[in-house]
């Protein structure tokens, strides 16, 4: 049986940790079946890369493409740089769940925030989702890239409480709906939940930590997903961490903070987050956080997809320059990124 496809010759990064070797690597049916050497086997299509790392494709688990990605197959340049799957709804930001007529309110969120021209948003994304699993099969019918989103804690008290949102606490019976938005979006296929500390200056930001952990419970019970914090609160990267830990702590799911790094004014800072993260492991708490900036501002970085073994339905891509060692593993338990036939 001759292989769909041959990759021979190249320098495997596989992502597990493990140093790099030198394999070929076999596909069939869109999956890989074999890593290894290939002793003269046939395929219907071969390619040398010798000189070249052959890896899963990389993951941006911070990307605010969740506009982009609707008129925009690639989302820019990212498949060039060799990712595959990026994730949207950083921050509480997402453009659903969104009750129909109301979707101005969440182009103009993205504008503010991101700079985006409204007028671009509003030529380019025709709203005609309500639900988080209308807006991924929204996304899966013109698909280059793999596309995950999380649960915006802003866009779901939006859609519960509408302008109450920006004003105040939620009743029980709302906090009640924003439980069940959650839960359905999980199993619509969502990858975990993004929230903000109190005191934002949005949505997410306006009700006090037990709205937070009573929603962040819906990932504890169902056993799946990640938590994401955004940064820019008064309390700064300290009320950020705080936060992803106390999450992490109560469900038991990873959880990942915005740093706000500051090398000039405290150039030892990497530090005290390396023990911060250290303390909250041997408590138990599972956080990440992002890789630190040269300048001060958010960062997000690229994370490598982890797995215990390359024969998996994993897509591959060959980069023209050596890749470091993986990043520790990021992708939850039980969740998926919509996937694509035309992705690298």
């Amino acid at each position: 049986m001759a292989y769909d496809l041959l990759i021979k010759n190249g320098r495997v990064v596989d992502g597990s940790g493990e140093p790099a070797f030198s394999a070929d690597v076999a596909v069939q049916d869109g999956k890989i079946v074999g890593v290894g050497k290939s002793n003269g086997a046939a395929a219907k299509r071969t390619i040398d890369a010798g000189g070249r790392v052959v890896a899963p494709g990389f993951i941006d688990h911070h990307t605010h493409f969740d506009p982009q990605a609707v008129w925009d197959p690639y989302c820019g340049s990212w498949l060039h740089n060799g990712h595959t799957t990026v994730i949207v709804g950083q921050c509480g930001q997402v453009i659903a769940p969104v009750r129909p007529g109301d979707s101005e309110w969440y182009l103009e969120f993205f504008s503010d925030a991101e700079q985006i021209p409204l007028p671009v948003l509003k030529a380019g994304v025709d709203v005609t989702w309500e639900s988080v699993g209308d807006y991924l099969n929204a996304l899966g019918k013109k698909r280059g890239i793999n596309v995950g989103t999380l649960i915006g804690h802003s866009g779901i008290r939006r859609y519960v409480m509408g302008e109450a949102a920006a004003e105040r606490e939620a009743k029980p019976e709302e906090l009640a709906a924003m439980q069940r938005l959650i839960r359905e979006a999980m199993v619509d296929g969502a990858l975990g939940f993004s929230t903000a500390p109190k005191d934002r200056g949005d949505p997410a930001g306006v009700p006090d930590d037990a709205e937070r952990w009573a929603l962040a419970s819906v990932l504890g019970e169902l056993g799946t997903g990640v938590f994401q914090v955004a940064g820019g609160a008064p309390g700064g990267t300290k009320a950020t961490r705080a936060v992803a830990r106390e999450l992490a702590a109560r469900t038991g799911r990873p959880s990942i903070y915005n740093l706000m790094s500051d090398p000039v004014g405290n150039p030892d800072e990497w530090v005290e987050h390396l023990r911060w993260l250290e303390d909250g492991f041997n408590a138990g708490s599972t956080s990440r956080r992002t890789r630190t900036s040269p300048v001060r501002k958010a960062s997000s970085a690229a994370c490598r997809p982890g797995t215990t073994s390359w024969r998996g339905p994993m897509r591959s891509g060959c980069a023209p320059s050596a890749i470091p060692r993986s990043a520790r593993r990021c992708r939850p338990r039980r969740s998926r990124a919509r996937s694509s036939s035309r992705a690298a």
